[in-house]
């Protein structure tokens, strides 16, 4: 069986989104050195297949890498800018785009927010914490929308989410759905 190019991109946004979450989940920070060379890698690779098909086409690949840049950043970056992602964990999605490209490293994203939801609901559920749950996210979306009135109290802490891991298990599904695409 052969593996093609976008078979080892996508094992190698895997192999880094499994060691992003787990490290994520032990000390709830994505070291930056896992990041960049998950980054790096992912280029090289990419450029790598290219090289072999004429400088056309390294340029189509930083263009698609850009692409995927573009197509990833602006979700997580709001939601970081709000205090609902981590940094690492946008860092995370956005090499996931650069390496995958726009479309599947939307798909992944896409995927990871299902995931994350369905556990955070699922966790909520468990702990029987869901109504304060949802009143906190009342008052977190009635602090970032501009109101006549001062913003309200929200003396009560939120509860923090691991999302690392739901990047983790995304980029599982979407290397078992995409597997052996040209």
């Amino acid at each position: 069986m052969t593996v093609s190019p976008l078979d080892a991109l996508m094992l190698t946004v895997l192999v880094a989104a499994v060691a992003a979450g787990a490290w994520d989940l032990r000390t709830g920070r994505i070291p930056n050195r896992l990041l960049y060379g998950l980054l790096g890698l992912g280029l090289a690779l990419r450029i790598a297949v290219a090289s072999a098909h004429g400088l056309g086409a390294v340029v189509d690949v930083l263009a698609g890498s850009a692409l995927g840049l573009l197509a990833c950043a602006p979700l997580p970056l709001g939601l970081y800018l709000l205090r609902s992602l981590g940094g690492g964990d946008l860092k995370l999605l956005c090499a996931c785009g650069v390496c995958l490209g726009p479309q599947l490293g939307f798909e992944l994203q896409l995927v990871a927010y299902g995931v994350g939801t369905v556990y955070g609901l699922g966790r909520v559920i468990f702990e029987g914490t869901l109504w304060k749950t949802l009143l906190e996210t009342r008052l977190l979306v009635s602090q970032a929308l501009p109101s006549r009135r001062g913003a309200p109290d929200t003396a009560t802490a939120l509860t923090t989410l691991r999302f690392a891991p739901a990047v983790s298990l995304s980029a599982l599904i979407v290397t078992i759905a995409h597997w052996g695409q040209p």
